[in-house]
């Protein structure tokens, strides 16, 4: 059976390639899409506050390194990951308030700025 296929496979493809050749002189030209314009960054504008993981890693890491000498950056980051999934909920809230007052101070005094970035972020 396997011969068969390989007869005709050389010409299976040529007629393929012709029906391609034939689709592509039908179709028509498209238009190329309009390029989004973006906003530019504002010069001093604030970056996003941390969330309470990044605040918890920040705390944690150098614990995870002591735990575990010689660990490379990249397990440090796998094993903090499977540390806060066990973490308690209570332990997690602690860090969700912590991340939430960041957010409020730093809402204060930056106007519009602020106000996409952080519109649904629980506050």
């Amino acid at each position: 059976m396997k011969g068969k296929i390989d007869e005709y496979s050389d010409l299976d493809e040529d007629q393929h390639n012709a029906y391609l050749e034939e689709k592509k002189k039908g179709k028509k030209e498209r238009k190329p899409r309009k390029e989004r314009k973006r906003r530019p960054k504002e010069v001093g504008a604030p970056k996003r506050p941390m969330s309470a993981y990044m605040l918890w890693l920040n705390v944690s890491r150098e614990r995870i390194r002591a735990e575990n000498p010689g660990i490379s950056i990249t397990e440090i980051s796998k094993k903090a990951g499977e540390m806060w999934r066990t973490l308690s909920k209570e332990d997690k809230g602690e860090w969700d308030i912590k991340a939430v007052e960041l957010r409020r101070r730093m809402l204060v005094g930056r106007g519009p700025l602020w106000g996409p970035v952080l519109r649904g972020g629980g506050l």
